[in-house]
């Protein structure tokens, strides 16, 4: 049983420096994919390394059929290189698959298909079109979108390789030493169970490690920022990432461990592609001419909670605005949460910390944007940052001009008292629609509630708030979620009543997938479970 034990941890050692290895190769390997974004037409173009460079002929001498000349290589640039959100403008409702593929990547010319089919011997400049290296980019599998940023972190340097390993190593060195000790006192068959869960544990982090330590590489190459946890001064810029072509509506896909993947592949995954600082007057010029070339001159702001680091934020902004088929300029608001489990009161700190910037962030957005409608979604922690913001624009306003449309506020982490009280009336006098979400599955909140003491707004129990010109909605009838927390962005019912929100403005009185109900403090709305979607024509369609 002794020897079965030390082969069990030999072989989950083995395995860390494996899977180490295997993820260190990867990021080699693979070509970084801010810069494929950029130029996805110079692989396409390029001949082999090795090939001599086609002959010159005389134009009277070479015909080659008009079909032949298309160039692959052309539409992924196209793709990839469009300054908003690339697919399709038609406000109809988001499905849970999503079939957004262009017109011109749907077929190759068949001449494409085998090197021995494409065209006469005399024409051997179009050599180059056939080559097997240019196939892979015809057909990118991704889209990509771009989401403009403000911030108020600190800027992160590179902390090397050993940096992203340490926790692992760590702890595979510790559960031997665990091994060791036991075995001296004789229990060698307990110490082994222990080193292995050690080591298990170990191997999820090196695989962790590893996908940072990509990033930081991709982060590296393209000349990315990098944000930390710490505490900086208000900056904007905008940054790229990958919507897979197999993106299901509410989903966030990323490297799953099950699935024994070592990387992230924008054709699969939503990926971070770069992130590029600017100065306030060129982000702000840049902000106003694509509000100007948005169909109805449009913003949407997201500002995330508690345990989300710059980069999730970036890429569930992304995500939502492609679920919502969101046509304006998708924006979000990073605070320098530690994006740590563990780090909830020195985020609760830094959650009040950011106020001041976050609302010189909405004003200038309002004012230098030329915007139509701004349209605001928060979530858990991120609500105490925004209703404070809020609460104190609308102090300072000297009429009742609504400068934000759309406010949803999904699952504040709020005390409900300070916000029924304080905060959600000041919200309602700076905006035209507010609406509230909230959950009894939240496990979230409750345990905030026992960390702070006081109940949550977005909890259901044990009263559920309700607010003068609020609409709050009851959705724990469908929130099957484990934690209970995220169903905002992954939710396909909740995308579809925020879709409505975005495109379709109508109170909640007239969506039919709603119902009534009464509270102590008057009416609130539910779900219908029997009835998740939209009735009238445009809508998301019932499931």
């Amino acid at each position: 049983m002794n020897r079965r034990i030390i082969a069990a941890i030999g072989a989950t050692v083995i395995g860390v420096s494996a899977l180490t290895t295997l993820t260190l190769d990867s990021s080699k390997q693979r070509p970084d994919e801010a810069q494929m974004a950029q130029a996805p037409e110079d692989s396409a173009t390029m001949p082999a390394p090795n090939q001599a460079p086609p002959p010159v002929i005389e134009p009277a001498e070479v015909e080659i059929p008009r079909e032949r000349m298309v160039a692959p290589a052309e539409a992924p640039a196209e793709v990839r290189t469009s300054p908003m959100m690339m697919r399709s403008t038609a406000e109809t409702a988001p499905r849970t698959r999503m079939m957004v593929a262009p017109e011109d990547l749907a077929a190759r010319p068949p001449e494409m298909t085998a090197p021995d089919e494409a065209i006469a011997p005399q024409s051997m400049m179009a050599a180059p079109m056939m080559m097997p290296e240019s196939l892979p980019d015809d057909t990118p599998g991704y889209e990509v979108v771009e989401v403009l940023y403000g911030t108020d972190r600190d800027l992160l340097g590179s902390s090397g390789i050993l940096g992203h390993f340490y926790p692992a190593i760590g702890i595979a060195l510790g559960g031997l030493v665990l091994f060791g000790v036991m075995w001296k006192y004789q229990l060698a068959r307990l110490g082994g169970v222990l080193a292995i869960v050690g080591v298990c544990l170990a191997l999820f982090l090196a695989r962790d490690a590893g996908l940072d330590y990509q990033k930081e590489l991709r982060a590296l190459s393209s000349g990315s920022q990098m944000f930390s946890g710490g505490r900086g001064d208000l900056q904007f810029g905008a940054c790229h990432i990958s919507i897979p072509e197999v993106h299901e509506v509410g989903q966030l896909e990323g490297p799953s461990l099950l699935r024994l993947e070592l990387t992230e592949r924008p054709e699969k995954h939503v990926v971070l592609l770069d992130v590029l600082s600017k100065e306030e007057e060129a982000f702000f010029a840049d902000l106003r001419e694509k509000v100007a070339q948005s169909p109805r001159h449009e913003v949407l702001i997201f500002v995330h909670g508690f345990n989300v680091s710059f980069e999730d934020a970036a890429r569930r902004t992304a995500q939502m605005s492609y679920d919502l088929k969101f046509t304006g300029v998708p924006m979000f608001y990073s605070w320098p949460s530690q994006a740590d489990l563990f780090g909830y009161t020195t985020d609760r700190d830094n959650s009040l910390w950011t106020v001041s910037h976050l609302k010189e962030f909405l004003l200038k957005v309002a004012r230098q944007s030329d915007a139509e409608s701004i349209n605001l979604i928060a979530h858990s922690m991120g609500n105490r940052a925004m209703g404070t913001a809020l609460e104190e624009i609308a102090a300072e306003m000297k009429d009742e001009t609504k400068l934000f449309n759309q406010v949803v506020l999904a699952a504040p982490d709020v005390d409900a008292v300070i916000f029924r009280d304080e905060i959600a009336p000041q919200i309602v006098r700076a905006s035209k629609q507010v609406t509230l979400y909230a959950s009894s599955n939240d496990l979230a909140l409750l345990a905030s509630k026992n960390v702070n003491g006081y109940p949550r707004a977005g909890d259901v129990r044990p009263e559920i708030v309700i607010v003068q010109g609020v609409d709050t909605i009851d959705v724990s009838a469908i929130d099957t979620s484990l934690i209970g927390h995220a169903y905002y962005g992954d939710n396909d019912s909740i995308i579809c009543d925020i879709f409505t929100l975005l495109h379709q403005p109508t109170p909640a009185s007239q969506r039919q997938w709603l119902q009534s109900a009464s509270g102590p403090g008057g009416i609130y709305w539910v779900f219908n479970p029997a009835n998740r979607g939209v009735a009238n024509a445009g809508g998301p369609v019932p499931r």
